[in-house]
Parts: structure tokens; sequence; C-alpha cells
């Protein structure tokens, strides 16, 4: 159905699957009818959700009636093909108001140019997502994850089959959680667009900030995936995750390796897979879409118009995001006494500092808001013992810091 739109005249609508709700998507009764989407020219995952959500949502297992993929086209589609093949007479007959009252489905229409992918800031406009919330979406994709860890052995490898299978299929849950945060980052300095025209004097605006409440939200998920456990409190009482590899499992974590590509292979060796590593790869790229130029703009541009002390500002985005992956006593939590975390830990440490030098001069508070960071995270290192658990992590921190000191103010010079 999506190429025959195509050859038909019809744009991509990224903005199709946040039609229906998550709950309706479990319904085969209303699929049915109204399909997974107001349009099939958006691209949609595998309708699948975590049996916590279908229990939520009063339904039970998935049955043979289930539609996995839409099955009709969408309200927006019949729409846009009625307007479309209708006599030009027609066509200069319709007003732009009766247009939008007779089919609101017309409001819920984005394209390419509207930045689908996650570098967006229009958290409604993403490929392969589902319904109408998004971030409900992308945070049931973690505990869809969570519930196939447990099975993931004996669903990956049948009897016969190479352990490998496990490996390739941990690969997936990893890009599966990968993808799930960079997504819900839209969401920080997220402003939701319209293409409506201003048909009357009460004709709503164009352009709808997300709500702090939940751009919060969507950095607790984010803190989750970043630090691999649940926000209950102190990080002393924190509980870990259950989305994310466990070290039990490294014994069945083997990959083939040797020359595995191109005309002449030898690919028969059995190799470890580092899937700390990947991990590591995983929190790293969705630290620097959240702190991409462009969103951390919004997010100022946001909290300008908010206003009043309720607004998610950058300091607010910044002290959680140190506070979380850094833990409360900074360099004298207890999350800095495992080496485990130094790896994010110093990855944080060098995007501030790297975006304190990066911003134009027209983000000074920006630049000023990540320097503070990371002049607040070499404060709180105290007199440590050598002998102590976050030594070599203190060092280490302060040996960048005053590396980019040095190169900050070489760059200064260079500038006057």
């Amino acid at each position: 159905m999506h190429e025959v739109g195509h050859t038909l005249g019809l744009r991509h609508n990224f903005r199709g699957s946040t039609g229906p709700t998550l709950a309706q998507l479990q319904s085969p009764k209303y699929t049915s009818k109204f399909g997974l989407t107001t349009s099939v020219m958006d691209y949609l995952p595998i309708n699948i959700v975590s049996a916590k959500l279908r229990a939520a949502a009063g339904v039970g297992p998935i049955g043979p009636d289930h539609n996995y993929f839409t099955p009709v086209l969408g309200s927006y589609d019949m729409w846009a093909i009625e307007y479309g093949y209708m006599d030009v007479s027609q066509a200069d007959a319709v007003a732009p108001a009766t247009m939008f009252d007779q089919h609101p489905d017309l409001e819920t229409f984005s394209t390419d140019e509207d930045r689908s992918r996650n570098d967006g800031i229009d958290p409604f406009v993403s490929v392969f997502d589902l319904s109408s919330d998004p971030l409900a979406f992308f945070a049931d994709r973690l505990d869809v994850v969570a519930e196939i860890r447990p099975k993931l052995l004996d669903r990956a490898v049948q009897l016969g089959e190479p352990f490998t299978r496990y490996s390739d299929s941990e690969k997936m849950l990893l890009q599966l959680i990968k993808v799930s945060g960079l997504y819900a980052a839209k969401y920080i300095g997220g402003m939701q667009l319209s293409k409506q025209r201003r048909i009357a004097t009460n004709t709503q605006a164009p352009a709808t900030p997300v709500s702090a409440a939940q751009q919060r939200e969507a950095l607790a998920l984010l803190v989750k995936i970043l630090t691999g456990v649940e926000a209950v409190g102190s990080a002393a009482n924190s509980t870990s995750v259950d989305f994310l590899p466990e070290p039990t499992a490294l014994p069945l974590m083997v990959q083939t390796g040797g020359v595995c590509e191109g005309i002449e292979r030898y690919c028969l060796a059995t190799e470890p897979y580092d899937v700390l590593t990947d991990l590591q790869t995983v929190r790293e790229m969705i630290l620097l879409n959240v702190l991409s130029l462009d969103r951390l703009d919004m997010v100022r541009l946001n909290s300008w118009g908010k206003q009043g002390s309720s607004a998610f500002t950058i300091r607010e985005l910044f002290t959680t995001l140190t506070d979380a992956i850094w833990g409360g006593g900074l360099i004298a939590s207890t999350r800095a006494a495992s080496p485990e975390n130094w790896a994010i830990m110093l990855f944080w440490g060098d995007l501030l500092m790297a975006i304190a030098v990066a911003i134009p001069s027209s983000g000074g508070d920006i630049a000023a808001a990540a320097a503070g960071e990371a002049y607040r995270i070499a404060a709180s290192a105290p007199a440590l013992d050598p002998s102590a658990p976050a030594w070599g992590l203190s060092k280490e921190f302060q040996r960048r810091l005053s590396t980019w000191e040095r190169g900050a103010w070489e760059n200064v010079a260079q500038q006057r």
C-alpha cells in the first residue's frame, strides 16, 4: 500500500502513526477497521508491545486475529486521494476552512523535511514509532526487552545451533534500547509543529513546546539507559533495571571471528563478544543526541517561552544528568567507587567541556552552565587517599579538566 501511495503522488507522512492510542492498537476490532495509522505513508514497526502493557490495557495474550501490520488505508490517505483526484472545478470550490472542518486528519501530516529521524525536534514526527503517545511506546520497548531476556537463550539458540546466535540476538536487543533512547530524546527541547492555517481568530498556534513534565519524563527514561538503575531515591537505594545485559550471560556471548567479509573468507574462529563496549557506544550516542547544539538551543528557547519556576531549563538538564551519571556525591559517590561506571562518567565530563567551548557567543548561558557542571564535579573531589576506590577517576578527571582549560585559553588567545 505504501509504494502504491507513492505512485499516486502521496508523500511520506510520519505523523500518521500518532493517531491511535496504545490500547486501541491492541484491539483487533479497532485495527481491522481503522488500521494502525492514519496514513500508510508512515514507516511503522511491528505492532508488538509488552505483556505488561497489554495487561494494563485490559487485554490478554496476543491472539490469532491480532494485526501486526496495518491492514487498511488510513483516513488521511483516503482524504488525500479524494482531494487530489477530484475535478479541478470541485477543488477550486473547496475553501481551506471547510477542508479542515471536514477532514481534521489533514493536520496530521509531516514529511521528510520535518526531520523524522532522531535528530528532529518534533517527537510526534518519527519513523518506526506507534501510538498517540510515542514516549510511552519507547518506554514499552524497554519492557519488551526485559520480558525477552529470561527467554533469550531458548528463543535464540535452538538445539544444534551455534551459540553465536545468542550474541546476534543480544545486539538486536541493544539496538532496540538505542533506538528507544535516541527517539525519546526528541522530547528534550521538543516542539510539536503543525501545518495548520489560520482559518479563524481562535485557530490554534502552529508551534506547541513539549511540556516540562514530558521533558522530565523523557529524561528519566534516558537516565535508566545511561545508568542502569531505577531512580527510587538515593543512589545507594536504587535498583538495577531489568532490560540491560546481565553479567551472568557473559559465558554465552561469543561471535565468529577471522576474515568474515570479502571474496576470500576465513571465518571459523570463535571470539568473545564485548557487550560492554557496545553498551558504552549506545550510551554515548544517546548523550551526543541529547547534547547536540540544536537540541540545547531548543531547550533554551522553550524555557524562555515558558518562564517561571516550572520551566525545564538548560541548568536542570545538565544537573540532572550530572547527578545521575556521577551520583549525588559526585566523585565521593557510591557510583564513582565502581570502575564499571567510569567510562560513561568521563565521557559526560568530556561532553560538558566540549560544549563549553563549542557554543557560539549567542549561547553563552549554555556554555556557562556546561562549564559550571564540570567545575562542580571537580570541586567534589575530597582529599582522597591513593587507596580510595575513586582515586584514579578523580586524578583522570582533573587531568582532562586541566588540558581543557589550557586549550580553552589558547583558543581565546588565537581569536584575539
